[in-house]
């Protein structure tokens, strides 16, 4: 489940000769890390939860657009998180001082959807096993759409 030597460029995210892509969100909105993400935001004041979805409509907007670009550091918004299945991670962080909210997105980019980009999970990482717990997850809604060949 390594990125294999792959960049967050590798990416049509990052690619605006493609674009635009067109989302497609298959998460699995009960999983209780998606219900934390809601939860999280609905706690939010009304400006802040407006300034978050912002935030990331404008990700999603700019992945959409083929506008990202990987930085190579701990502060890129897009970086590869597994080579086999091939999933990407989008990449926020909420607040304006420490204690952070650090905010993952998995998408997919099957060859047989090539104006696509998958959504498959989102969570807040918490930890390292929060992550692993939501790639384990991205990766299993990414197996499914495959096993239907993306109908």
């Amino acid at each position: 489940m390594t990125a294999a030597n792959r960049t967050g460029s590798d990416s049509r995210c990052c690619t605006e000769s493609g674009a635009p892509y067109v989302w497609i969100h298959a998460e699995d909105r009960g999983h209780p890390q998606m219900m934390e993400f809601e939860a999280w935001l609905s706690n939010l004041t009304d400006f802040s939860r407006a300034h978050e979805e912002g935030e990331i409509d404008e990700l999603f907007e700019a992945a959409s657009e083929g506008k990202l670009e990987d930085s190579g550091d701990n502060h890129t918004k897009i970086k590869p998180i597994t080579h086999k299945p091939e999933i990407f991670e989008l990449r926020l962080k909420s607040g304006a001082k420490r204690p952070y909210t650090y905010l993952r997105f998995y998408h997919s980019e099957p060859a047989v959807r090539p104006k696509n980009l998958i959504a498959l999970h989102r969570h807040i990482k918490s930890s390292d096993d929060a992550q692993t717990e939501g790639l384990v997850q991205a990766i299993s809604i990414h197996e499914l759409g495959e096993s239907i060949n993306w109908t």
